[in-house]
């Protein structure tokens, strides 16, 4: 029996992963995993949603440099899949340490969506840091 079904490209590991880390969207959205990785001059973000709402939300991917200035950005409207791959040209950024930042937002009204973070119950009301990283 196939409980789970990946499309090709995605990881196993965003489905069978034991340290999934939901996060629970005011609106009703669920993230139910991320994965983060760095490859070469880009960073590969892959989503797992559940919950979908009938209105159209958008995904902000933010990138801020040590200082907490944001250095990089991209937005695309959240569809009607459970699962997403977005990825960021990271090839202009010099070498150091960056935070990458997830934001939803109403696509039409502009609204920032809170949440919360399942496993600690941790609340955010913008931003929903999703890791650290160091392009080469």
């Amino acid at each position: 029996m196939i409980e789970h079904y990946v499309k090709r490209g995605f990881s196993c590991a965003l489905i069978t992963s034991d340290s999934q880390l939901e996060v629970q969207y005011d609106n009703g959205v669920r993230l139910k995993n991320y994965l983060v990785q760095t490859r070469n001059d880009y960073v590969d973000l892959q989503l797992q949603w559940s919950s979908l709402p009938d209105e159209a939300y958008s995904l902000s991917i933010q990138v801020f440099d040590a200082a907490g200035e944001k250095v990089l950005g991209q937005d695309s409207v959240i569809g009607h899949v459970t699962l997403d791959r977005q990825q960021l040209d990271l090839s202009t950024l010099p070498p150091g340490d960056y935070t990458v930042k997830l934001i939803m937002y109403n696509f039409e009204s502009g609204a920032i969506v809170s949440g919360m973070v399942s496993a600690d119950g941790a609340r955010f009301d913008r931003y929903l840091e999703v890791a650290t990283i160091h392009p080469p």
